[in-house]
């Protein structure tokens, strides 16, 4: 299987989850630590490679063999509802007043912590944050976004720098997987978003099941 296809689909690990645990590492030789995280890399290379090749990666046909062998992901066909039909009568909200939203429901804002951790008071700025969230995951760019929240670019920088990083999205994210767990409905769905039959008996996932209708308008 062709890395270059595998690269796409690995995303930040977890190699630090405290600003403690980095600062060790980093008094390592630069030689070992770069060792480690390449360590760590091809092992999440291997792991993503492997599911592909036991299609256990359902979004991941493979076509061709030896030299031609390729991936590609599967779309869904016309044939198959992208949203769910519930969706529709449901009006649609701006990603931010979303965010907005699930902060206050979750608090998973308090997540994102000074990368000096106890050294700084600063708190962050909840409209900083999730305008970095925002600009980051919808590949808007700080930039981009300064020019259509009327936010500073220095302050989105700032604020970026500060207080996104892998270990705080680690644990924003838990937050708001937790809660979506927590939730009365949670029973309700399957692993792939869709309604369980009412005869089905339900046990809690650890795992959050992906809604319908994840698309880039968000419904709510």
């Amino acid at each position: 299987m062709q890395r270059k296809h595998s690269v796409r689909l690995v995303l930040a690990g977890r190699t630090s989850t405290t600003a403690s645990g980095l600062r060790c590492r980093l008094r390592a030789p630069i030689e070992e630590t770069l060792a480690a995280f390449h360590a760590d890399l091809e092992a999440k290379f291997e792991r993503v490679n492997q599911r592909i090749e036991n299609g256990d990666n359902k979004h991941i046909k493979i076509t061709g063999t030896g030299d031609k062998r390729r991936w590609t992901l599967i779309y869904p066909t016309e044939e198959e509802p992208i949203n769910s039909p519930f969706y529709g009568q449901l009006p649609s909200i701006g990603v931010a007043d979303l965010l907005r939203f699930v902060a206050g429901k979750t608090g998973f804002l308090s997540a994102f912590t000074h990368v000096l951790g106890r050294y700084v008071k600063q708190e962050a700025d909840p409209r900083l944050v999730l305008a970095c969230i925002v600009a980051m995951g919808t590949n808007m760019g700080l930039w981009k976004m300064a020019e259509v929240s009327g936010l500073g670019y220095s302050s989105l920088l700032t604020t970026a720098r500060n207080f996104l990083r892998a270990e705080t999205l680690h644990v924003g994210n838990d937050g708001i997987g937790n809660a979506t767990a927590a939730l009365s409905m949670f029973d309700q769905y399957d692993i792939d978003g869709l309604k369980r039959a009412a005869t089905v008996s339900v046990s809690k996932r650890r795992s959050i099941p992906s809604m319908p209708g994840m698309a880039a308008n968000t419904s709510g």
